[in-house]
């Protein structure tokens, strides 16, 4: 509230000023900002309510859709709930930022080893490492954009491609449909781990052997065909520049798929799912940062929200955009909360 001092000026100009209103004046004034400030909480030296807290949550690329839509659903479950901001990159790429002394509270990882390094240099919270999620891969592909004769041989790839297809046929469709790209686009392998999967996938398939297709087209002899890798800065980044470039074929996390499969429709472009026995499993872990620079209640906040990810509303949302669900660890959350105190 703020006060005026046009009364008192004019009392003093005009020498009508008595010490008795002068005192009226002065009381009126501390008895309102007496009452301005019974009407303020208490002050609590060294704590901060969840309204003033804003956590800070780096993010792997491939999981920042599903992250907003797991703060969303949190901050309508528990009223408590702290005020996000989210930077998304590759996994490597943050991993490097905290250690140099980014300030972020919690961290999404796309992979088990940043996170666990960072427990070991003293910068997570002990007991709040989470295995959130298994990523799953999708190789898209351009329908247009094809070597002469390939569609002849892609034409057979549509069953081998489909969700759980089996292992074996869906090696020889992927290896297909790398053999007909010129170009492939991948997030950068060395530091996102979907592009270090999609890489060594690669790698893996070039043993398959190529699809016959003499019997198909008289006179073609199949050959190995090694497209020209792309490199993106990470796995968001390869769905751009797919979008944009001539590239055939990217990599992709399949959330990001499943997020607007519409657009790829429109687009002409087809999705082959990699089923998970072809590569090392993409775990993906999440672990709450001891940021030696923000009062405990951002640990509090930050083990709360890994707790809701962790729970079976959390779970399920991130089952629905894509995810294989890791197992439960449901003493987690106590644990870390028993670290922060």
């Amino acid at each position: 509230m703020k006060f005026s001092l046009f009364s008192t000026q004019r009392l003093r100009s005009t020498g009508t000023a008595s010490l008795a209103a002068l005192c009226w004046l002065a009381y009126l004034h501390a008895t309102c900002v007496a009452a301005q400030a019974n009407a303020l909480p208490p002050a609590q030296p060294g704590h901060a309510s969840a309204s003033d807290i804003t956590l800070h949550i780096a993010v792997a690329a491939n999981f920042t859709a599903t992250l907003q839509k797991l703060l969303d659903a949190y901050a309508r479950s528990a009223p408590t709930a702290a005020n996000s901001v989210i930077s998304s990159a590759s996994t490597g790429t943050l991993f490097h930022q905290i250690v140099h002394g980014a300030p972020f509270d919690v961290f999404f990882a796309a992979n088990e080893v940043h996170p666990r390094e960072l427990l070991a240099r003293g910068l997570g919270v002990q007991g709040s490492l989470l295995n959130y999620a298994q990523g799953q891969l999708v190789l898209l592909h351009k329908k247009n954009n094809r070597r002469n004769g390939d569609d002849i041989a892609l034409q057979f790839t549509t069953d081998a491609c489909k969700r759980n297809a089996n292992a074996n046929n869906n090696a020889d469709a992927l290896s297909a449909i790398l053999q007909s790209a010129r170009q492939v686009i991948i997030a950068n392998p060395l530091t996102a781990p979907y592009g270090s999967v999609s890489k060594q996938l690669i790698e893996q398939l070039k043993k398959v052997k190529p699809i016959k297709r003499d019997s198909i087209v008289p006179g073609n002899t199949a050959t190995k065909k090694i497209p020209e890798l792309l490199i993106a800065r990470n796995v968001m980044h390869a769905q751009q520049l797919f979008a944009s470039s001539a590239a055939d074929a990217a990599f992709i996390s399949l959330p990001q798929f499943q997020a607007n499969p519409q657009a790829g429709r429109k687009q002409s472009w087809l999705a082959c799912h990699v089923n998970t026995a072809l590569h090392k499993p993409i775990l993906q872990f999440a672990i709450a940062l001891a940021n030696a620079n923000r009062p405990r209640e951002y640990r509090s906040q930050s083990v709360a929200l890994l707790a809701f990810a962790n729970s079976n509303q959390g779970r399920r949302i991130i089952a629905q955009h894509g995810y294989v669900l890791a197992p439960t660890t449901p003493n987690s959350a106590n644990k870390a909360a028993n670290n922060v105190e």
